[in-house]
């Protein structure tokens, strides 16, 4: 039996964020803990970061009449394992409890389950910036329940992480939320690097240096939005190397590359297109360092909510020693990038002139400051912040 103090954190499917701040945290010494919906995570990473994991075996299915049975089915055969998951959960004795949206719904169960601890809740990508109305939600395929989830938790829970503009939960969406009461005490807390990740940027052993030609990285969710595909084209089109490493959550690799073939089919033939399998976190940054650039995105239009979008892309091309490339309509990331100097912001109108522009912006110039800022930016550099965070929203808790 252990006397550290638990850190209990609660995903639906891992992410390469909540699980560098979860090796971080049990560094300083907490037994740290992991709860999640979905099965298949005994991944190197997630067991060198937390100390228990807790699944309830689940899979996503799209809930419709003609999955109803799959649904049922598939909890049946799994339910001496989500009995298990259950008993755990009511042996812990958590310090902390951290639930990472979305889904919201998930995050505000275990709020109430856990009523009587320290609940921080961290939205992740706020969802209610995404839409105008319930009405444009709904028809976006978000049942209003969730809507209603990510206003509880916003209400209910002790403190708040955020990681999107720092001063995002100023300017939530009131038109979906509500009058929200006075919001509990929040951090700013961007995805760090993690220090054990990052590589030495060694510019002779990148594949410029042999083919003389531009190269670009993409990493995460590849989506099939036609303006993501329209960007990607005018990239391809300046003969600018184009490396996707796709992984969308809760899919399997075969599920992923199906996925993305199914709509990138047409530009296959495009030598200045490549599809990468996806690599794990902890072999990413040396994969990718052979790079000139990493892009945060290719998205070639303003998207609502994308100006308060960050995410662990920003750390991974740190942790690569990759200049970052981003449309400057994604101002919060934007902002990361241009205070820090590492990368490039350019308006997305001059998407046809990208290859000029980068021309003018050689990466080595920005080698010296990835060095510094992936330093300063690293989870081991950030995390005593987010201790000290806990120790007050606990001590205004127990008060």
């Amino acid at each position: 039996m252990t006397n550290k103090k638990q850190i209990v954190i609660i995903e639906s499917a891992p992410t390469d964020t909540m699980t560098k701040m979860a090796k971080a945290l049990k560094k300083l010494g907490y037994q740290t803990i992991f709860i999640t919906l979905v099965g298949n995570i005994e991944l190197d990473f997630l067991k060198e970061s937390y100390d228990k994991l807790i699944s309830f075996n689940a899979k996503f299915f799209k809930i419709n009449l003609l999955n109803l049975p799959k649904i049922f089915l598939h909890g049946f055969k799994n339910s001496l394992k989500i009995i298990n998951a259950l008993f755990q959960i009511r042996k812990l004795k958590p310090h902390v409890v951290i639930g990472r949206a979305t889904p919201n719904w998930l995050c505000a169960l275990f709020r109430m389950y856990f009523k009587h601890n320290t609940f921080i809740y961290f939205p992740y990508d706020i969802r209610s910036f995404s839409y105008r109305s319930i009405d444009e939600a709904k028809s976006c395929g978000t049942l209003k329940f969730e809507i209603e989830a990510e206003k509880y938790c916003f209400e209910n829970s002790d403190g708040i992480i955020h990681k999107g503009g720092e001063d995002e939960l100023n300017y939530l969406n009131t038109t979906l939320l509500g009058d929200l009461s006075p919001l509990p005490k929040s951090i700013y807390f961007f995805p760090y690097c993690l220090q054990e990740f990052m590589v030495p940027i060694k510019p002779s052993e990148k594949i410029s240096k042999k083919d003389k030609e531009i190269h670009t990285v993409y990493v995460g969710h590849v989506p099939d939005d036609p303006d993501w595909i329209a960007g990607m084209k005018d990239i391809i089109d300046q003969k600018i190397y184009l490396h996707l490493y796709s992984r969308t959550n809760n899919l399997t690799k075969e599920e992923e590359r199906n996925r993305v073939l199914g709509f990138l089919k047409p530009f296959l033939n495009n030598k200045f297109l490549v599809l990468h399998e996806s690599v794990s976190q902890k072999e990413l940054a040396k994969e990718i360092s052979k790079y000139d650039y990493g892009l945060y995105s290719y998205c070639n239009a303003v998207k609502r909510s994308y100006d308060n979008a960050t995410g662990n892309k920003i750390a991974s091309y740190l942790e690569a020693g990759l200049p970052i490339v981003s449309p400057a309509f994604y101002s919060a990331a934007s902002k990361i990038i241009e205070d820090n100097k590492i990368g490039i912001i350019f308006p997305h109108e001059k998407f046809k002139k990208l290859r000029n522009i980068l021309k003018r912006n050689k990466s080595e110039r920005f080698y010296k400051n990835i060095i510094k800022a992936r330093n300063f930016l690293s989870m081991e550099n950030q995390i005593l912040r987010l201790e000290n965070f806990f120790k007050e929203v606990s001590k205004f808790k127990n008060l």
